[in-house]
Parts: structure tokens; sequence; C-alpha cells
């Protein structure tokens, strides 16, 4: 595994790379549990790029692992706003690129998030896992994450793919 490992909050000049990242983390996530539409939808880099810089404007906080200077993980945060949860951080992207999947990236990455949620006075983390992704469901409960039983459409999936939440106390 490459040493030279950075963390950093993501600036303007990573939003390219930020983008295809999560796009070939969604081709190789969901291929099997999305339709072929919506895969074009969502694992399109352009889009995702947009994403990105709208995300900026509002000042959404995104996080970059870098892996020799290259961007190979993409984890956007924010507060948690449904009512009953308070002090509560969400992860809402959590993306690792295919090529460095199982090298403890994603724990690296993982663990800075949790520590800075913490350190910004927040008691537990939230996240969503589409149903069927069990490599995903794996790694959030090997990090202590664990399910509530409740469950989200994903709205902007033409199936009906839900998402399963997960919480964490910190």
């Amino acid at each position: 595994m490459n040493t030279d490992i950075l963390i950093r909050e993501a600036e303007k000049t990573d939003v390219k790379a930020m983008a295809e990242v999560v796009s070939s983390s969604w081709k190789a996530a969901y291929s099997e549990l999305i339709s072929e539409d919506d895969m074009k939808l969502f694992a399109n880099v352009v889009r995702r790029e947009e994403l990105f810089k709208a995300g900026f404007e509002k000042g959404k906080l995104t996080y970059v692992l870098l892996c020799g200077g290259a961007v190979k993980g993409v984890c956007s945060v924010e507060r948690y706003e449904k009512e009953g949860f308070s002090d509560t951080a969400e992860i809402d992207q959590f993306y690792l690129s295919p090529s460095v999947i199982g090298q403890g990236l994603g724990s690296r990455l993982m663990e800075h998030i949790l520590k800075e949620f913490s350190g910004k006075g927040f008691k537990q983390a939230v996240l969503f896992v589409m149903e069927g992704n069990e490599r995903a469901v794996r790694f959030y409960e090997r990090k202590g994450f664990k399910p509530d039983g409740f469950f989200s459409v994903c709205e902007n999936l033409s199936g009906k793919n839900r998402g399963i939440r997960y919480i964490k106390k910190l």
C-alpha cells in the first residue's frame, strides 16, 4: 500500500478527480442494483462535477483522500437535521476509487471523519446505505455503525431502491 496518504478538505481544483472517483465507485458498487438509465445519470462525470461545484458554492464540507498525490477517496458531510436528531453529523457521500478498495484507505478516511465530527461536538454520525450494497454494509458495521430500522426510498432512482439508515454514537 502506498504510504504517501493525505486527507484534507477538498479544493475546487479537486472537482474533476472527485467526480471520477464517485463515478467509478458507482459503477463498481451499484451495477447490479440500479437500472442502466440510472447508472448513466448517477455515474455521469460531468454531472458529478456540477454537483461538487454547487456544493462548494453552498459551503458544503467535503474531504478527499489522496494517495501519492491523486484523489482516491471522497467524503461529503453535513449536519443531519431530521426531527429527533440533535448534534448529529451525516456522511452523505463516502466513495473510494475501486482500485484502492481493500487497502485500508477507507478505514483511514472514516477514522479521520469521525474524529473531525467528535472534535466539532457531534454526538453521533448517520449515513444511508443502498439496500443490497453488502460490501458497504460490512464496512460500516465493522466501523460500529448500526441500522436503526429506518428506510428511505432513493427518490432520484427509477427503481424502488431503499436507503438503510445507519447510526454510530461518537
